[in-house]
């Protein structure tokens, strides 16, 4: 395999088939069109030799070769994202991204209704995800790059693998209201 035959969006494609599961959510996620996702998996499958995914119950499935890829498809996507692209800084009201947070019970009470708020204000495109994990399933989440950013205690929970990803997020997602004092609007 030649590295030039790997284009960066095959990537992106391939990322939100994990979480999409099906092609069609995928290219509504990516703003793509069907085939051009369908295009995009037939040559990852070319250059990676092997089915990546396939059909099963109305669903694509990963193959045991597309679930080894994932946590690297992760890690390159997220190293484009913090180590590349943040570089041009952050502009809430131009963010068409989805951010995924994991609250813990208060933390869900306290932050995400404010945070809900000030996000449908400032960054009427993007979208937040909330999702429930347990410390471990949190701590592998945010490896890979599935949860931007956990609020909560979380004792038993092993820190990010990279802190900077950690404060990165942080950063991105404090103008949301969602780190303020009490006594913040």
């Amino acid at each position: 395999m030649d590295m030039r035959d790997l284009d960066l969006n095959l990537l992106f494609v391939l990322d939100a088939l994990f979480e999409e599961g099906t092609l069609t959510r995928t290219a509504q996620r990516l703003r793509l069109s069907q085939p051009t996702v369908s295009a995009s998996l037939a040559k990852l499958r070319g250059i990676l030799g092997d089915e990546l995914f396939v059909r099963a119950n109305g669903r694509m499935q990963p193959t045991a070769r597309a679930l080894a890829l994932r946590g690297a498809v992760a890690s390159v996507l997220k190293t484009v994202r913090l180590e590349i692209l943040s570089q041009a800084g952050f502009d809430p009201g131009s963010e068409t991204g989805a951010f995924t947070v994991s609250l813990s019970d208060i933390g869900e009470l306290e932050f995400l209704p404010r945070l809900l708020s000030r996000l449908a204000r400032e960054a009427p495109q993007a979208a937040l995800k909330s999702v429930v994990a347990t410390p471990v399933e949190l701590s592998t989440a945010m490896d890979l790059g599935e949860i931007d950013l956990a609020i909560g205690y979380f004792p038993t929970s092993r820190r990010p693998s990279s802190s900077s990803s950690f404060c990165f997020n942080i950063a991105r997602l404090a103008w949301s209201g969602a780190i303020t004092r009490r006594s913040d609007p």
